[in-house]
């Protein structure tokens, strides 16, 4: 028996297969108005309709550290990484900052990842938690998953963690 494949888009650039409903669908089904509001905002921001005073989306580098060295990343490029990477990690006292900061604004979405792999972070789950707890209602990573276990995964999951994407 064959299964539909359907084709998302949220941005007519980035392509997501899927066998099942559209995943900001699902979300809005789990999270209600505020989040289809969002994506709506969102949609709306990323064609050039909408302009807001702060940003719907935060990408915070919490370190650029990675397992692995893959080519078209600029941690895995000796050229890039000699130039833009570094082994500074961000301080729990900035994160804190830019989140209150966020809530403040009424941001929606955070992903405190970057070029790296998150699941380095050994207290990844406290900062997407702190996210949780201030209002941020799409909390997202990507990650390589060479280092999630079942143990981790119920961790993210209990953190407040909305999504993952597994770089392939």
């Amino acid at each position: 028996m064959s299964e539909d494949i359907y084709l998302y888009t949220t941005d007519n650039k980035v392509q997501m297969y899927s066998t099942e409903d559209e995943v900001n669908s699902k979300l809005v089904a789990i999270l209600g108005d505020k989040f289809k509001k969002y994506r709506e905002n969102f949609t709306a921001a990323s064609n050039f309709q909408l302009e807001t005073d702060f940003p719907l989306y935060l990408n915070i580098e919490l370190h650029q550290i990675c397992n692995l060295k893959c080519p078209m990343c600029s941690i895995g490029d000796p050229n890039a990484n000699e130039k833009y990477v570094t082994d500074q990690k961000m301080s729990w006292e900035t994160y804190e900052k830019i989140i209150l900061e966020g809530e403040k604004y009424g941001c929606p979405s955070v992903c405190p990842q970057g070029t790296n792999e998150p699941l380095l972070s050994p207290d990844l789950e406290k900062y997407i938690k702190f996210a949780s707890e201030h209002g941020f209602i799409d909390i997202m990573l990507n990650s390589n998953a060479t280092l999630l276990t079942e143990d981790r995964a119920r961790k993210l999951l209990r953190s407040g963690l909305t999504r993952i994407r597994f770089s392939l």
